[in-house]
């Protein structure tokens, strides 16, 4: 679906042009805008009258039953689990929390060598939880909401739980998506990406464009089963030239 919305984008500028695009969703805006300053609960952030693409943030007010503002009481529980998440990260042993998190995004990496993070983000997926990964450095990516104050202790728990059963099986991180992410981490396949996303915009837009099976590029494409199975190998090889070089 999203390869077929990418083609029509192009055609839809070809066809209609950029002026009357741009017009279109001018006006689309200002009514949008119009309408929501009209109503009570809606806050539409920004100036209002200043020229903008068509995207428009607002808070909904909505009071409870205690009179409390809904916005301010979801906000403050966010807040409250970021802090939480914080203490609990720097209270784990070998982990800690990138630069100060003022709003609602925590990352966190590990300090000791023998921890791979990704082996960790393995361990949690395990146990059931959603987990982002990020590179340079390699990290756990968290987005928080309000409900999230109300799960944040089993969180901890099995984040704990998940450091300590890496530390007793340090293989962890030459196998599944730890093996593959850390190779990515480490080894420059920047240049190899871009070739092979380059191939297939080729194939999908290009003057012989034809059908792209974009799913089994992502999961059981040859480039993919090749990475996963030279992922161990290559991370291992890596590992031992960074070691004999004195950077490990």
């Amino acid at each position: 679906v999203d390869s077929i919305r990418a083609g029509l984008v192009f055609q839809l500028k070809e066809a209609v042009g950029i002026d009357e695009i741009r017009a279109r969703e001018e006006r689309f805006v200002r009514l949008a805008i119009e309408s929501w300053e009209a109503n009570d609960r809606l806050e539409v952030l920004g100036n209002h009258k200043a020229e903008r693409l068509s995207i428009v943030s607002f808070v909904v007010r909505h009071p409870m039953a205690d009179g409390q503002d809904g916005y301010l009481h979801h906000a403050k529980r966010t807040l409250e689990a970021r802090g939480r998440l914080i203490a609990g990260i720097e209270g784990t042993p070998g982990l800690a929390v990138l630069g100060r998190p003022e709003s609602t995004i925590v990352s966190y990496v590990s300090l000791d060598r023998s921890l791979d993070i990704y082996a960790v983000a393995d361990a949690l997926e395990d146990r059931g939880w959603s987990v982002d990964r990020q590179q340079r450095p390699s990290s756990i990516h968290c987005t928080l909401m309000s409900r999230h104050a109300d799960i944040m202790d089993a969180y901890i728990t099995d984040l704990r739980a998940a450091v300590a059963e890496v530390r007793g099986d340090p293989s962890r991180k030459s196998r599944g998506n730890a093996a593959m992410y850390g190779m990515m981490a480490k080894i420059p396949l920047r240049g190899m990406v871009r070739k092979g996303v380059e191939k297939v915009m080729e194939s999908m837009y290009g003057a012989h464009a034809g059908e792209v099976d974009l799913q089994g590029a992502a999961s059981g494409g040859p480039v993919m089963k090749a990475l996963q199975d030279l992922a161990p190998k290559a991370l291992e090889l890596f590992d031992n030239v960074k070691a004999r070089l004195g950077r490990g």
